[in-house]
């Protein structure tokens, strides 16, 4: 995967390290002021290459891993032949999913929006993962590199303990008294 930048002034796509444009542009400068567009170049499995449109900033790019079911589906998806984009609607990339996200919530009897009471949205699959990651008994350090969080309390805010932690906990500890040899402590004076 690489991350590059496109100058503003002769649009070409280079390292986005480079502090200097062949044009002679000043990119230190350029990204300051969110003049720079940057791209990200990356490799399907099976080797295609696709360029896809960041945005005018890059905090830290990573590699994010997707499970080989997740990439069948979107092998699935018919490609256009001009078009890098992997979701497109009558031709043109989609930019915005709300619209689609809403309907598709009303007509799965879900409760949609942020100003609705356990309203869903789209942020709520951030919270799903972590918490879905860590009932897997994946390394909370692990997580925190594949979602980006740099620190614990960030990771914490993600993720959501429930009636089912709680008493798996609960049995966890029954477990642990009962493997454990007690004797009364009206023996032990003896």
């Amino acid at each position: 995967m690489a991350i590059l930048a496109e100058c503003p002034i002769c649009h070409k796509k280079q390292n986005a390290s480079n502090r200097l444009c062949l044009c002679g542009e000043d990119m230190v400068k350029a990204k300051k002021s969110k003049r720079v567009r940057f791209w990200i170049n990356y490799r399907l499995p099976g080797g295609k290459q696709k360029r896809e449109y960041v945005g005018l900033s890059i905090e830290e790019a990573r590699t994010i891993p997707i499970c080989s079911a997740l990439y069948g589906v979107l092998e699935d998806i018919p490609r256009a032949i001009h078009d890098n984009h992997v979701f497109l609607y009558k031709g043109k990339p989609i930019r915005d999913i709300r619209a689609a996200l809403t309907r598709g919530c009303r007509d799965a009897g879900i409760s949609y929006g942020r100003g609705t009471k356990d309203g869903f949205v789209f942020h709520d699959t951030r919270h799903c993962f972590n918490t879905n990651m860590r009932k897997s008994g994946v390394p909370e350090s692990v997580i925190m590199k594949i979602t980006g969080h740099s620190t614990r309390e960030m990771f914490l805010r993600y993720d959501t303990v429930d009636a089912t932690d709680t008493r798996k906990a609960v049995d966890q500890m029954e477990g642990f008294l009962k493997s454990v040899d007690q004797v009364p402590l009206e023996s032990k004076k003896g």
